[in-house]
């Protein structure tokens, strides 16, 4: 589904990706949700979620940001996804809900590096009383199987065509296939009871960024948060900067970019910042403090640097999604 997006000053050309999006994304989520995809309280597939199950985090409806978070298991989920099995990775508050939701995006990284973020901050949305969700995307983690692994892909697409055929696949990839992973994952989600759909966030760090960008042009959004997005990569793809840019500028709900001040670049934030505000949509920006030694902890910042943010993210979320 498609939000009405605001204008209030001229548009950038139109990226064709978006566009091509805009028509397809209700036929991601019908089929899914006329089969009634739900998760097994043992299992992770069949039907229903264990609101007792020990996984769950105890909740506080006056929950304020804590340091002693307590590290529970996710519990795994498998969704479908255009008839390929995904996994993801659930925390669930205490009680019976419904909650309101984090959707969140991982990064690109091979092996287990994905999980990495969803274990550092879905204990702390629970404990506060959401739900959240980290699917992966094919490729990647626990949908390894499910397809290629963009970082090969984009090696290959390299090493065939040089830079200009990356920068075109990265853009390609970013809005179609790995967008219909998202989309497929809230048809999940708004077939679960314990689900508040009409308070969703939408949040992810790099390429997680900017997918969490990209559903808010086609998902029910309160907010978006997101972290380093495109920090690695935008130098070097004028087709992810086009993508962006224009993602930027249809989002309506409110976003919050963050980043330290030693990841990889700091333009794409202060460019969509820009946009944003040129456009009078609200955005709230921040660039923390360098974390660790070099440009690569910078980037591990959005899940290893937790701690340093938790406060004002979880502040926007609350702000941006109250009811």
């Amino acid at each position: 589904m498609t939000r009405p997006m605001p204008r209030p000053q001229p548009p950038i050309h139109r990226h064709p990706h978006l566009a091509a999006r805009a028509a397809r994304a209700a036929l991601i989520a019908a089929p899914l949700l006329l089969l009634g995809l739900q998760a097994d309280a043992g299992t992770g597939t069949g039907m229903g979620i264990d609101p007792d199950s020990e996984t769950n985090t105890k909740t506080s409806p006056n929950a304020s940001p804590r340091t002693d978070i307590p590290t529970p298991q996710p519990r795994l989920i498998r969704f479908d996804a255009g008839g390929v099995s995904l996994g993801g990775e659930l925390y669930l508050p205490e009680g019976p809900g419904p909650f309101p939701v984090v959707l969140y995006n991982h990064r690109s990284a091979p092996g287990a590096y994905a999980s990495e973020a969803a274990r550092a901050i879905g204990p702390r949305f629970a404990q506060a009383g959401w739900l959240f969700f980290m699917p992966h995307r094919h490729g990647q983690g626990l949908s390894a199987d499910a397809g290629p692994d963009l970082g090969d892909e984009l090696a290959a697409a390299r090493r065939h065509g040089g830079a200009a055929e990356a920068s075109a696949l990265l853009a390609e990839r970013l809005a179609h296939a790995h967008l219909d992973d998202q989309l497929a994952a809230w048809a999940w989600l708004t077939a679960q009871p314990q689900v508040d759909a009409r308070r969703l966030l939408l949040a992810g760090n790099s390429f997680g960024g900017v997918e969490a960008l990209l559903g808010a042009t086609h998902l029910p959004a309160c907010g978006v948060l997101a972290a380093s997005a495109g920090a690695e990569s935008w130098s070097r793809s004028p087709d992810l900067q086009g993508l962006m840019r224009e993602a930027a500028t249809q989002v309506a709900a409110p976003v919050f970019l963050f980043q330290p001040g030693n990841d990889a670049d700091l333009e794409p934030q202060a460019e969509l910042t820009r946009l944003r505000r040129d456009r009078g949509l609200p955005v709230e920006a921040r660039v923390y403090p360098p974390f660790g030694n070099s440009a690569s902890d910078g980037h591990r910042f959005a899940y290893a640097g937790v701690a340093t943010w938790w406060a004002d993210a979880l502040g926007f979320a609350q702000k941006a999604c109250a009811r």
